[in-house]
């Protein structure tokens, strides 16, 4: 038996057949291999009627100490010499805002345990089945529906005591929102649990966690056969909520929402979920249904060790709100330093205004506002306005999900070390798992973020954060990975050039392991073949076929290529090209390959010992795209991003233009990311 994703008539949970070989109330229904269920990609984009974007990434250091004795995350800027950084981060998965996957808890059956869709143990030691690499594949898109259980309660009831939200409550507070529910939605629950913790003291907090795990007590939906029914009969595609297990705490055996969401049911629960602007925004419109986006950490599993197993949550929505004045920022008459600027009214690049001490090109300021230094650089370009016209790209529903595999290079080269994963047995409490990731966020698709690179001659950082305010005795925060969170992540129109096919038709052969220049003349000549109009906002994105290199070369050869060589395809580094480059106004600028630019770069990258010698071919007023997107512009590059679904998809739609989502990590002075993205079409 197989269930149609698209009917309108699925069976409530007291119809669920029962089949034999099958745990009771199961409904493994969606196809035998299935794995990422009922996350499917439902028509919202009509939804997004202002454009505000609203991540839901709580602090990745939040909850400190962590809940159930977890251990917190440990961020450590590793520093590339007097003018560059890069991080490790390692995290456990279930210590913060997260998604619980399909490996992380089983049912007891036949004597035995089973995850979703009669995965057993040993298949998830030994096979890649039900990771959440699966839903990384497509991602989790569609209609997010909040419940503000907190605000419906008048915030009546202690969040730390165990408060059951009874099916009853959730359909009283949906009435009085006004919302209706649809198959497919995205239920998210506030309960307070966050709101309250916010406002702890940090003795307060550490109480939280002075007890054994089962020992907590804290606010969640009620245990009882009529929330389940509630859960099953509405078929709800995620459920989240701001509290640290979504279900009341301790639990109760025979009614446990994790063993019936998770392994019987195949749906994500989402917890410690940041609610709090959402709750704020939706309360301001009275409505409480969005476009939603989410991207789980792209971790795959092989045959000798478990991956996969659980991954902290990376999402953002789109609110559903009428466009209102004041979103823009206000034009001023005149260019200088310190200024307001407007989307629609930069200076190109001859005029960009001097900085003191800086040379030309310099765009220090032109973001700042009410005397506080800007740190989003070029993100400040992805306005709602911007937002609504790039919903305009979302026509068939299709998505493709841009993340390389975060272990996909076997050796990362530059010092760096390969993804390690440690697999938690959480046996005897129960039969499941959690894992522990750490990484550097430089080894696979990234954000370069703007505490990454320095420009290399000054030693200064984006609006002129100095070294030692990252890495030095007394660090701040500034220009960190948490601000492109907090101002609800990137999202935007996405345009790809594909140089690879671009180069096929012409008979141009080169290695993407050389020194391949792509030059700004190609690139307007790509964009001219695909029928592009590049406009002011657009997340740029080159496919130079550096990826398809690697997927295609043997072991020796990836090694080669990415620890010994150095030699990489890339877009050109020259003064004509980063005048190119700033004078269409991009506000991010992403590649397939290591670093953007080809390499080795056009600057004097080699003078710290960074990289491979090279030679300073610009003046001194000039140097590479790095110095120039990340330093001098605040411009994000993105690096080793895998576009090849996405060439092929935008041959399949006869287009190069698509809705893309991206919601970073959200960790305190944050180098760099993951992308956590998505192009939709």
């Amino acid at each position: 038996m197989k269930y149609d994703p698209d009917s309108d008539s699925l069976p409530a949970r007291s119809q669920l057949p029962h089949v034999s070989g099958t745990p009771r109330d199961s409904a493994w229904f969606w196809g035998e291999n299935d794995e990422v269920n009922t996350s499917a990609i439902y028509k919202s984009a009509s939804l997004i009627k202002d454009g505000i974007t609203i991540g839901l990434n709580w602090s990745a250091e939040l909850p400190f100490p962590p809940m159930f004795g977890r251990e917190p995350l440990l961020h450590q800027i590793k520093p590339l010499g007097p003018a560059g950084n890069d991080e490790i981060l390692k995290m456990n998965s279930q210590s913060g805002s997260q998604w619980d996957g399909f490996r992380h808890v089983s049912v007891p059956h036949e004597g035995g345990w089973v995850f979703y869709n009669n995965t057993t143990p040993e298949q998830i030691e030994k096979t890649t089945k039900c990771g959440v690499q699966a839903w990384a594949a497509q991602g989790i898109v569609g209609r997010g529906v909040l419940l503000d259980y907190w605000s419906y309660a008048k915030e009546s009831y202690d969040v730390n005591s165990r408060h059951p939200i009874s099916a009853k409550d959730l359909k009283a507070c949906a009435m009085a929102q006004g919302t209706q529910f649809e198959y497919g939605d995205i239920l998210i629950i506030r309960t307070g649990w966050i709101d309250t913790y916010n406002k702890m003291t940090q003795d307060e907090r550490v109480k939280l966690t002075e007890v054994p795990a089962y020992s907590h007590t804290f606010v969640g939906v009620d245990q009882h056969p009529d929330v389940a029914d509630f859960l099953h009969d509405n078929y709800f595609s995620v459920v989240a909520s701001d509290s640290p297990a979504y279900e009341v705490w301790p639990q109760r055996k025979e009614w446990n929402h994790h063993v019936n969401l998770l392994p019987k049911w195949g749906v994500p629960i989402g917890e410690l979920w940041d609610l709090e602007r959402l709750a704020e925004v939706c309360q301001q419109r009275k409505q409480y249904a969005f476009f939603f986006a989410s991207t789980p950490n792209n971790i795959k599993a092989n045959t000798s060790k478990v991956r996969s197993v659980v991954h902290r949550m990376r999402l953002l929505c789109s609110e559903c709100f009428p466009v209102g004045p004041g979103w823009l920022s206000t034009v001023r008459s005149t260019l200088k330093p310190s200024m307001n600027m407007s989307t629609r009214s930069l200076p190109t690049y001859e005029n960009i205004p001097p900085v003191d001490g800086m040379p030309h090109g310099c765009a220090w300021g032109l973001w700042d506002k009410d005397d506080r230094a800007d740190q989003v650089g070029t993100l400040n370009l992805l306005t709602p306005s911007n937002t609504l016209e790039a919903r305009e790209e979302i026509q068939t529903g299709v998505s493709v999900s841009l993340n390389w595999p975060l272990e996909r290079i076997e050796d990362p080269g530059h010092n760096r070390t390969k993804i390690k994963q440690r697999f938690l047995d959480l046996k005897p409490a129960l039969v499941g798992h959690d894992d522990e990731i750490c990484i550097n966020t430089q080894t696979s698709s990234q954000w370069d973020g703007l505490r990454h690179w320095a420009h290399q001659d000054s030693g200064k950082y984006y609006n002129g954060l100095t070294h030692d305010e990252i890495s030095g005795e007394r660090p701040n925060l500034r220009n960190g990975i948490q601000e492109w969170s907090k101002r609800g992540g990137v999202v935007g129109r996405g345009v790809l050039l594909d140089y690879v096919a671009w180069a096929e038709k012409r008979g141009i052969e080169y290695s993407a392991a050389s020194k391949h220049c792509i030059s700004h003349l190609d690139l307007e000549a790509i964009a001219e073949e695909e029928g592009l109009k590049l406009r002011v906002g657009d997340i740029l994105m080159v496919r130079t076929g550096w990826i398809k290199w690697y997927n295609e070369s043997t072991s020796d050869e990836r090694v080669a290529g990415c620890k010994t060589n150095h030699n990489y395809v890339g877009v050109e580094g020259t003064a004509e090209s980063i005048k190119w480059l700033w004078d269409h106004h991009f506000s991010a600028l992403v590649c397939d390959n290591m670093a953007f630019e080809a390499w080795p770069a056009e600057g004097p990258y080699s003078e710290h010992n960074l990289y491979p010698p090279i030679p300073h071919l610009f003046s001194d007023e000039q140097s590479g795209i790095h110095d120039n997107a990340l330093a001098l512009w605040g411009t994000p590059l993105g690096e080793l991003w895998d576009l090849e679904e996405l060439a092929d998809q935008c041959k399949k739609h006869g287009r190069w233009s698509f809705f893309v989502t991206s919601c970073p990590l959200n960790v305190a002075g944050g180098v760099a990311s993951p992308p956590n993205a998505l192009a939709i079409f």
